[in-house]
């Protein structure tokens, strides 16, 4: 016998369009690699069970954490410090002022943002930053957003790479 959507629907009636977390996704794993000019540094799968999860990075007055206790790419990170022992020297940070806040690390392993050459102006396209940085990438493609603000259950990988990198606004 071949049941009917619609009549599954009468009895169970329609879907609710769900907000958060699936239910039915018990474990989230990514890869985790900090790569310093080529050289990987660290690199370890890091996986969360969903049921319970408590977000493993604080979160400070006054910011908003859209994914507070559901793992996300922030999350794999924090884990990954911590095993690793550089936690403690690797503050992270708050972005309140834009919208979504998001949490940030500027210093992993001994590397630190270093600035080598910076110019402003209120002219667009004539301001640009230029220097080392550790630059975010999920899945091989450069991050545009706060890794605390990327669910896990979107990626694989997740790569931070310290590199030269120019930036022009």
């Amino acid at each position: 016998m071949k049941t009917q959507v619609s009549e599954c629907y009468k009895f169970w009636g329609k879907p609710k369009s769900q907000t958060g977390p699936s239910p039915f996704i018990q474990a989230v794993s990514a890869n985790v690699t900090f790569t310093y000019f080529g050289y990987v540094v660290f690199n370890e799968k890091v996986s969360f069970d969903t049921k319970g999860f408590a977000t493993l990075f604080s979160v400070p007055a006054g910011a908003k954490h859209q994914y507070l206790n559901q793992p996300t790419a922030m999350d794999a990170i924090v884990q990954s410090l911590k095993k690793s022992g550089v936690l403690l020297y690797s503050p992270i940070h708050w972005d309140t002022t834009n919208t979504p806040n998001g949490a940030y690390i500027n210093s992993f392993f001994g590397g630190d943002i270093k600035k080598l050459d910076s110019h402003y102006t209120r002219m667009p396209g004539q301001s640009y930053w230029k220097g080392n940085a550790w630059i975010p990438y999920v899945n091989g493609k450069e991050a545009i957003r706060y890794f605390s603000n990327i669910l896990l259950r979107d990626v694989d990988d997740i790569t931070l790479v310290y590199e030269y990198h120019e930036v022009y606004w």
